[in-house]
């Protein structure tokens, strides 16, 4: 089966010690934001997703793999993050013509990585679509094509981004009006 019950039963077999190693459609990429952990439980599973076919999204919106967002608009306001801390080998196929405007304060196929493995991913427009960050995302923020914010993990789960493209996509800071740069990209 494919999205959330696919998602759902690849990770049961994974921790009953199978080999995971499909990617059926583009919802499921949506659910890899779940795998690795939030900012209340963080644990190094060290899933491994293996692309198996070329996926076009047909210009559709997408959801970033894993970001942050604050809960309310004040400055104190709490922070839940989700992060994709896996292996993805995209095995040269392509994920195109993805959409995404999002307020997250991480924004672009993988909104945010700790300690996350990725390689062989090709990712390409044919149809000029937009990675966005909007002007209601709060606070400090980050923006990229393949990664929005990429961090190094623990001393055993370095972060690597090898062998990976992105063409073809207008990436906008809708957040800067000043004409200054914004925040950082992949």
């Amino acid at each position: 089966g494919g999205g959330w019950s696919g998602i759902a039963a690849a990770l049961g077999a994974k921790k009953a010690g199978a080999e995971v190693t499909l990617l059926e459609k583009t919802d499921m990429l949506l659910g890899l934001g779940n795998v690795g952990g939030t900012s209340a439980t963080v644990k190094d599973l060290n899933y491994y997703w293996e692309q198996s076919h070329d996926i076009d999204n047909d210009s559709r919106s997408f959801t970033p793999i894993g970001s942050m967002y604050y809960t309310n608009n004040k400055n104190d306001g709490n922070v839940y993050s989700a992060y994709f801390g896996g292996s993805y080998d995209g095995k040269s196929y392509s994920i195109k013509n993805i959409k995404i405007q999002s307020d997250a304060q991480m924004v672009g196929m993988f909104g945010i990585t700790i300690g996350a493995r990725l390689k062989n991913i090709v990712m390409y427009s044919e149809n000029e679509d937009t990675i966005e960050i909007t002007k209601d995302s709060k606070k400090w923020y980050c923006i990229g094509g393949l990664v929005g914010f990429a961090a190094k993990g623990s001393s055993s789960n370095n972060a690597v981004i090898e062998n990976c493209t992105v063409s073809g996509y207008r990436i906008i800071d809708s957040r800067n009006t000043s004409g200054d740069w914004g925040g950082a990209s992949i």
